[in-house]
């Protein structure tokens, strides 16, 4: 955490999970873990609407698992 920069606006970390429920456990709580640090967060993972999803995630930083498709 110490090399990640809350002023950057471009993804700085990448976290790799084998279900999306594992995704969106995770997500969760590093919602809860990062709350006071200014960094935004986000969830997307394959199977569900792509533009949903981005959309959704506008406002916060990835979290993804390996389903993605871009």
């Amino acid at each position: 955490m110490d090399l990640v920069d809350p002023a950057r606006k471009t993804p700085q970390v990448l976290v790799l999970v084998p279900t999306r429920e594992l995704a969106v456990q995770i997500h969760n709580d590093a919602i809860v873990l990062g709350k006071h640090t200014g960094l935004r967060l986000a969830c997307v993972f394959g199977g569900v609407d792509y533009d949903k999803q981005r959309k959704k995630n506008r406002e916060q930083r990835w979290t993804a698992d390996p389903e993605v498709k871009c």
